[in-house]
């Protein structure tokens, strides 16, 4: 298995994934990241384009920005 890191430097680690049958994980004790190196949370996603959302969509869904689930923050300063 090939990764990019937060740079874009692949690598080949297959020692932090594990496959079952067609499921694969992480099996690290630490946190997941999406745009940022260093999370403090279980999962983390920084968006540099500050669209500050998330999409989650199927094949029943749909994939365009109109279907499925969408997550957004409507300001810099918002908690949820």
């Amino acid at each position: 298995m090939v990764v990019a890191n937060a740079s874009g430097k692949l690598s080949a680690n297959p020692l932090q994934w594990i496959t079952n049958g067609n499921n694969m994980y992480n099996a690290n004790s630490g946190y997941v990241a999406i745009g940022i190196s260093n999370p403090e949370f279980n999962l983390q996603v920084n968006d540099a384009n500050l669209d500050r959302s998330i999409l989650i969509t199927n094949g029943i869904s749909g994939t365009s920005i109109f279907d499925g689930l969408r997550i957004r923050l409507n300001s810099l300063l918002a908690n949820i």
